[in-house]
């Protein structure tokens, strides 16, 4: 008898999941799979717009190369020749406070010369193997961090990089669910340093960020292209019904019974698609916080800096009180990007900080974005090109509840049979995290 598995979502997570899934089944022509997508691209976030020679990233701008199910999965695309690696310059990173930029310590080297930090409060660092393992599987980052290594890294190290991956508030986040080898390595070795040192494996820059020639959706293009005819585009869900053994997907073209249903969309959309099926789950999914964050692209002639900041850009802490979140030198990170004598750079605006950003007019976020550029680095000239995307639910944040919420809806998902949730809300939110779930999630379809 012939099966049909429905997903629900083409974000990296079900263009992912579908292609996982058909190499699965690719001996079975009794299986059918189709993947259905609101929108009228796939892709979610992750998209790359062009104007002339300038490259515009939606979304992330690469990945790092650390995780083999995203580079098995490039290889079997064939896109493998289409990575580009970040110019080693990209490892410079820095931090704002007060008005200056300061590079990022990466090493004791740059540690002892972070003029940010006091003497003593560097030393502390060093005293961070001895601390006490905590207890505490609500902890915050901020408490996580200024328990194990002081408030000085709390303040201006820990931070800002909250900013730069979730734009979310180090205090609000889950040490355990937004940064889990840091969690893993004070449960199991009994300090993070011990845990690096002991993990040679888990190198966080092993292998370095990449991106391809043609931007992020280079790769979206190429899952689509896998897809083929069982990408529907445009084509909402509009109510998820169980009528057991089946689920019953209705869109305003068609309604399918499917044996088996992954939905992975968003958790606010899968909340609206499951409120029938189970209110309790749908009110869970929807308790899921995210963060809003408009992103501005802006092109400049290199003549109109009078400075330039030589690395991947800069983050800004939340007591710099600013609406930037942070800044990157997209064209000094990865080559052509821009024109040789032209500079492109993303200013990212907003976050939990400051919600209301995603309110604001295209020019009043353009203007800021300048603002910011011209405060940092002198330029004397308009942009040449300009690109802004805004989303009002950007990221989702990993709150300290997040334990607690999790278990809710795994316990409430096994009240059905056949039923899979897959999104970046669950287990982690970088590509290669929804990629790796995605294939682990393939492996346990069982029709």
């Amino acid at each position: 008898m012939a099966k049909t598995i429905v997903i629900i979502g083409a974000g990296i997570s079900g263009l992912s999941l579908h292609y996982f899934l058909k190499k699965r089944y690719s001996n079975r022509p009794d299986v059918r799979i189709v993947l259905l997508e609101k929108n009228d691209g796939p892709g979610g976030n992750i998209r790359t717009l062009f104007k002339d020679n300038v490259l515009f990233e939606c979304g992330p701008n690469g990945f790092l190369a650390n995780q083999p199910a995203t580079l098995s999965l490039i290889e079997d695309l064939g896109l493998t020749d289409q990575l580009v690696s970040a110019d080693p310059s990209a490892n410079r990173r820095y931090i704002l406070v007060n008005g200056h930029l300061h590079q990022v310590p990466s090493n004791l080297g740059t540690l002892l010369k972070f003029k940010s930090m006091k003497l003593s409060e560097k030393l502390r660092i060093f005293w961070e193997p001895f601390v006490s393992k905590g207890n505490d599987p609500e902890e915050s980052l901020d408490h996580f961090i200024r328990r194990r290594f002081g408030s000085a890294c709390a303040k201006y190290l820990a931070d800002p990089m909250v900013s730069g991956i979730y734009a979310g508030d180090s205090s609000h986040l889950s040490v355990q669910m937004a940064f889990p080898k840091v969690y893993e390595y004070e449960q199991k070795f009994g300090s993070v340093i011990k845990g690096l040192s002991g993990s040679r494996q888990d190198k966080i820059m092993k292998g370095g960020l990449k991106s391809f020639q043609k931007g992020m959706g280079q790769l979206i293009l190429g899952l689509a292209q896998a897809a083929g005819e069982a990408l529907h585009i445009n084509e909402p869900v509009r109510q998820v019904l169980h009528a057991s053994p089946y689920y019953l997907v209705v869109t305003d073209h068609e309604k399918y019974a499917a044996d088996e249903l992954f939905i992975c969309s968003p958790s606010y959309a899968a909340a609206d698609l499951l409120h029938k099926l189970d209110s309790e789950l749908a009110l869970a999914l929807k308790s899921i916080e995210y963060a809003s964050i408009s992103v501005v692209g802006l092109e400049f002639s290199k003549a109109s800096f009078e400075r330039i900041c030589d690395g991947f850009g800069y983050l800004v802490p939340s007591f710099e009180n600013s609406v930037v979140l942070g800044v990157l030198f997209e064209s000094q990170i990865f080559q052509n990007r821009a024109p040789e004598k032209s500079l492109m750079v993303r200013v990212m605006i907003g976050g939990v900080r400051n919600p209301q950003c995603v309110q604001w007019s295209e020019e009043q976020l353009i203007q800021t974005a300048c603002q910011e550029l011209t405060d940092r680095f002198g330029i004397k000239e308009e942009p040449l090109k300009k690109f802004l995307i805004k989303y009002s639910k950007a990221i989702p944040q990993y709150e300290t509840q997040g334990i607690k919420l999790k278990g809710r809806i795994h316990e409430r998902l096994l009240r059905f049979d056949n039923l899979y949730l897959r999104s970046n809300y669950l287990d982690g939110v970088s590509l290669n995290e929804c990629v790796k779930n995605s294939k682990e999630l393939a492996s346990r379809s069982n029709l």
